[in-house]
């Protein structure tokens, strides 16, 4: 029997003079929308430490970004089926 699943993932990078210092990236489980993880990796720790601000401002759009596609699906999830 065949079992499926759905997961969509997003990316994202912070780069700063054609350097990428922070990837960001989110997963969410189209199963249940309620779980979602979401994470960020330094690509370049002094690069980072010099632009840490930009690199945080990044990271919470790209939370912000997430977030909006998790309540979309979240949204779909309760909607009533209309027809």
């Amino acid at each position: 029997m065949l079992r499926t699943s759905g997961r969509i993932t997003l990316t994202g990078e912070s780069v700063i003079e054609d350097t990428v210092v922070c990837a960001y990236s989110a997963s969410i489980d189209l199963d249940n929308p309620e779980k979602m993880s979401i994470g960020q990796v330094q690509k370049d720790k002094e690069a980072y430490k010099a632009h840490r601000d930009e690199c945080r401002a990044d990271f919470a759009a790209f939370e912000d970004m997430a977030l909006a596609v998790q309540e979309k699906h979240l949204a779909e999830r309760v909607a009533p089926a209309v027809g």
